[in-house]
């Protein structure tokens, strides 16, 4: 969400760019996505030209160019669970799916990066505090 502050008005620009330029591209048969095509992806779509709007018409144009126009859009991030907290209200379609990963493993394959908690204990607290969050999530969406 940083990106819509530093981009201003060049971010879908900036993210269909970066789409397309992508190791592993929204379209793989090497068909290039151009902003016009985002941009009506939006309107009918009537997503916000935000970070996310402009990500989920990304996906879902992606899949139209690739012959599945009706695929439905997986993230699997568990770093995407402030997004979703956040816009939770937003989108009527949404299918949210929890997969539990054991905690030991979790540390295992983060271990000795830069990024995530530096000891098992602190992984363990932000596993839980995750699952947590995500319980209720489910909850609220439930009710």
């Amino acid at each position: 969400m940083k990106l819509e502050s530093k981009l201003g008005d060049q971010l879908l620009d900036a993210m269909v760019q970066n789409a397309n330029l992508s190791p592993r591209p929204l379209v793989p048969n090497g068909t290039s996505i151009a902003n016009k095509d985002v941009e009506q992806e939006l309107k009918e779509r009537n997503l916000p030209a935000d970070v996310l709007g402009i990500s989920l018409a990304l996906g879902h144009l992606g899949a139209k160019l690739s012959g599945h126009a009706k695929a439905r859009i997986l993230c699997k991030s568990p770093d995407n669970l402030e997004i979703a907290e956040q816009f939770r209200n937003r989108f009527e379609d949404t299918s949210y799916i929890h997969l539990i990963r054991d905690p030991r493993a979790v540390w295992n394959s983060a271990r000795g990066t830069p990024r995530g908690p530096q000891t098992p204990h602190a992984s363990a607290l932000k596993w839980s505090d995750y699952h947590t969050r995500v319980l209720s999530l489910s909850l609220k969406n439930s009710l």
